[in-house]
């Protein structure tokens, strides 16, 4: 049976537990992150989880319960590239929403505003073994396996 009380304050996340069974129920809605240098770069981070796999997604995370957008973008870069974005940072624009549904039940159903944000470059530490959040900066024409469901952000990188 799943106890609600564990969850103190839904604005801080939600146990596991709880986040599971709430996106198998509702979509989730997040901001996704198009990071872009002046070197026409593009930071991506690398990810590996049984519900996306192996493979390099954009930057994003999941708005959270009474938070707007505009917050979780800043929490989410500061989360995901750390306070060095904030100094590099030129200009964040809108691209587009995108519903992604895929065949899972968890997690399997998200609504996606698309943001494009555009820095000066900056170092990031790219770790020599890859693990979730590893960073990266890549070439437009680099090789690189991006997950699946992110695939349709291509054209707008």
């Amino acid at each position: 049976m799943l106890d609600l009380k564990k969850v103190e304050n839904p604005n801080e996340g939600l146990p596991e537990d709880v986040f599971l069974l709430v996106s198998s129920l509702v979509p989730l809605v997040n901001v996704d992150l198009i990071i872009k240098d002046t070197e026409n770069r593009i930071l991506l981070s690398w990810r590996d989880d049984k519900y996306f796999g192996k493979g390099w997604h954009v930057p994003g995370s999941i708005i959270r319960f009474k938070e707007y957008s505009e917050e979780r973008i800043i929490k989410c870069l500061e989360t995901e590239i750390g306070n060095v974005i904030f100094d590099n940072l030129i200009n964040k624009q809108f691209i587009r929403t995108f519903e992604t549904i895929l065949p899972f039940n968890e997690r399997g159903h998200a609504i996606s505003f698309l943001y494009r944000i555009n820095t000066h470059p900056f170092s990031v530490l790219e770790d020599t073994i890859l693990k979730p959040g590893s960073l990266k900066w890549f070439n437009l024409g680099d090789d690189y396996k991006l997950i699946e469901c992110q695939e349709i952000y291509k054209e707008y990188f």
